[in-house]
Order: C-alpha cells, then structure tokens, then sequence
C-alpha cells in the first residue's frame, strides 16, 4: 500500500508531520540526497526504537575528485552511515530516458538548436550511463530485499566515449 503526501522534504517540521501520521518501515527518497539529513535529524529526536529502512537515490558525485563537489556528498553519506537503522543509497551514474533530466535532454536540446558542440580534450572519456527505468527497478527490487544494504554505484550496462555519444546525437 503506497499513500503519497506532498511538501517539502528539506523541511524538518515535513518529515514530523509524516512520521507523526504514519507508521512506516521503508521510506525512499529520489529527489536529493540532501533531504536524508532532516529526515534522519527527526527519526533520531523521536524516542521510538523502531527505524524504518531507508532507500536513497543518491550520486556518483561522491567520488569527484574536485573536493569542492565531493565534499558535501561525503558528509551527507557519512551522516547516513551513522544512522542506527538500515538503509541504502544507490549510486547512480549519468541517467537518461527522460525529456526531464539534467544531463542529456539539456545536452541533445543544445546540439539540435545550435548544431554544433564542443570535445573536449580527445573526447575518448568513458561513461556508462543507466536508463532511468532500470534505475527505477534497483529502486523497487531494494525495497523488496532488505538484504540490499549499504552504498551501491549503479552503472548502465553500455560503455561509451564522449566521443561516440556525440556522434549518436549528431546523426
């Protein structure tokens, strides 16, 4: 049984008036990593013993080496990781499949508009997106198997260059 509220999930006072109404055992978060801290923040001021699992859709951003990027994401994990319940945060790479998403749609939009972008260095840089409904399906396979714990990358199944995947928009 799936029931939906709607509010802000950065707000503390949200999450309150959740657990407050309901009693759950699985919450999953896909809107941003960053909203585990007030939830977490509010689980652990509540007297209960009992935690509910949790499933986050977190970023590979955590392993940039630009420490300016990374950082924020280390420290939210590291608060998750302190959290006395079980949880996961799946990892994933670029995702695709959507006119809605960040990186592709916004990419693709530019080249047909403007019919030109731009490689950078040899262009042979490897990515390895995942389609958004395969994420989708780790999302409901971990809420069905609590033995998937912990922090998991998810990768697509294709291996591609920079390179190539221009080539794939341009023609």
């Amino acid at each position: 049984k799936i029931i939906f509220r709607y509010g802000d999930s950065s707000k503390e006072n949200i999450w309150a008036n959740l657990l407050d109404e309901f009693v759950v055992d699985r919450i999953v978060i896909s809107s941003n990593i960053r909203h585990a801290k007030p939830l977490l923040s509010v689980i652990q001021s509540k007297s209960s013993s009992i935690r509910p699992r949790i499933i986050i859709v977190g970023t590979t951003g955590v392993h940039s080496k630009f420490k300016k990027y990374s950082s924020i994401y280390k420290s939210l994990e590291n608060s998750i990781s302190n959290y006395d319940g079980q949880f996961l945060v799946l990892r994933p790479t670029m995702i695709y499949g959507g006119y809605k998403d960040k990186n592709f749609h916004k990419v693709i939009k530019f080249i047909k508009k403007y019919k030109l972008f731009f490689i950078f260095e040899s262009g042979n840089n490897l990515f390895r997106p995942i389609y958004y409904m395969d994420l989708a399906k780790a999302v409901s396979k971990a809420c069905q198997d609590q033995k998937i714990k912990g922090f998991i990358d998810l990768a697509g199944e294709t291996i591609i260059s920079y390179k190539e995947l221009l080539k794939l928009i341009f023609f």
